[in-house]
Parts: C-alpha cells; structure tokens; sequence
C-alpha cells in the first residue's frame, strides 16, 4: 500500500501527462475540443479524474470502511 505522499506524487505525474497530450492534441487540431467532445465535458482526463479520486478514497480510513461495506475493495 502506497503512503499519501507516493499517491499524491503519482497523480501529479500522471496528471501532468494526460494535459500534455491534450494540450499537444490541442496544438495540433485548434477545434480539438468542438470536435473530440462535441462541446461536452465527456473528455479522458475527467475520467482519469474521478479513477483517481476512487484511488485516494479508498485508501482512506472513512473509504476503506465505505467500500468493504458494499462488499469489494478497490486496490
């Protein structure tokens, strides 16, 4: 199990990665953003977003409890 600090580094890192690409998407095709998500908020990095928050979550005390509740545990 990481500590907070290894996780937080991590989603930092990963973060910047995903922004890069789609910064670099962005340079390259200007309506990027018209075009890939039609105008919607449905794009990769809100996914990476909220996978991130589940991985932070569940390694919480109040998360930890949560999930072994419902039965299942998230790494």
């Amino acid at each position: 199990m990481f500590s907070w600090c290894c996780r937080a580094f991590v989603l930092f890192v990963l973060s910047l990665v995903v922004f890069f690409f789609h910064y670099s998407a962005f340079k390259i095709h200007i309506c990027y953003f018209q075009s890939y998500n039609h105008g919607s908020l449905n794009s990769p990095s809100l996914f990476y977003l909220f996978l991130s928050f589940l991985w932070l979550f569940s390694s919480s005390r109040k998360g930890r409890r949560f999930f072994t509740l419902f039965g299942f545990q998230l790494l």
